[in-house]
């Protein structure tokens, strides 16, 4: 069983500073327009971990997803250009590159502990992806941010975390309007052995 919700509800890292939210869409095909906010609180995040559903390989992109960015008002795309996507309100990691032989300067699959030791000085959720095995641990992190942050600041801070986190997440997953994938998982054995955390604590001052 998962470890189970814990945290607290945050509408700012700053106390009267701007609010910072996600959005969800229902598939990774769904566009900005059909987008909903998701807000970084207890219930919500609990009702899109808890529990989550099989699905073939084939329909992945099926999963409902978590996404950071803050697209233009009348946006109809998640294209990634400056007048399309207007500001960053959460960083969306893949940390799931391990040591191999490849790369033996890697660290070995994390445990949740393993997150909460490097991680802990901020808010973040984490949780399994898609793919995820009890052998092999892939993690989808969620770390909200103090207040909205330009895009194009985006992949300097996803640097600076990824040198936090071991250098286990791959460059090609940097972008800013990455959508993280949530409430599925590709067999049973990935259900039975899923794991998510909410980590209660402030979040990430960018600047």
């Amino acid at each position: 069983s998962p470890p189970g919700p814990r945290g607290g509800f945050y509408q700012s890292g700053i106390p009267g500073g701007p609010v910072t939210s996600c959005w969800y869409y229902r598939d990774a095909f769904c566009q900005p327009p059909d987008a909903t906010r998701f807000e970084d609180n207890l219930v919500e995040w609990t009702e899109a971990l808890n529990n989550p559903r099989v699905l073939p390989p084939e329909r992945k992109r099926d999963s409902g997803a978590v996404c950071g960015a803050e697209f233009a008002p009348g946006a109809t795309s998640k294209n990634q250009a400056a007048d399309n996507l207007v500001a960053s309100h959460a960083l969306v990691l893949d940390v799931d590159c391990w040591r191999d032989e490849e790369h033996p300067e890697r660290p070995e699959p994390f445990t949740l502990d393993d997150i909460r030791q490097r991680l802990g000085d901020w808010r973040f959720v984490a949780w399994n992806t898609f793919n995820s095995t009890a052998a092999k641990r892939r993690w989808r992190v969620v770390i909200p941010l103090a207040t909205p942050m330009p895009p194009s600041k985006y992949r300097a801070l996803w640097h600076r975390i990824n040198h936090v986190l071991g250098d286990t997440m791959s460059e090609s997953t940097s972008d800013p309007g990455r959508l993280g994938f949530v409430g599925t998982v590709a067999s049973d054995e990935g259900q039975r052995d899923d794991e998510w955390y909410i980590h209660d604590a402030l979040r990430l001052v960018w600047d």
